[in-house]
């Protein structure tokens, strides 16, 4: 069985805006993210807050992420670019960060991201 890799930081904001999502019923913005993170004894240097800008940039992921992750669960293999851009747009969520050309490099840390990410949630239990 291989090793599963530890969490990453950016996997760990995830976590935080998952539960955020589950919490309050709808995405956190950057600011409220980051507020959530700080909440939860997860701040950047210095003990600060993770700046809102850091966290800007991940905001599209975490939505291509999970359309990716329930494509997966609900039809049991993994999805393309245009799957996925078909899936987001379903969801009323457009733009350039979502175009199929913009999906695609990000696949590749995907089954990472869900292995550790399981992983964590199956070592919690």
């Amino acid at each position: 069985m291989d090793p599963v890799e530890p969490l990453t930081t950016v996997d760990r904001y995830y976590l935080a805006w998952t539960q955020y999502l589950h919490q309050h019923g709808h995405e956190p913005r950057d600011a409220a993210l980051s507020q959530h993170l700080a909440e939860n004894g997860m701040t950047g240097r210095g003990g600060a807050p993770v700046s809102p800008s850091t966290l800007r940039r991940y905001l599209p992921h975490f939505r291509i992420y999970s359309a990716w992750s329930r494509h997966l669960d609900q039809e049991g293999e993994t999805p393309t670019p245009d799957q996925l851009f078909s899936a987001l747009a379903g969801q009323g969520i457009t733009g350039t960060p979502y175009t199929p050309e913009k999906v695609a490099p990000l696949l590749a840390d995907f089954p990472r991201r869900r292995a550790a990410l399981t992983a964590h949630t199956s070592s919690r239990s």
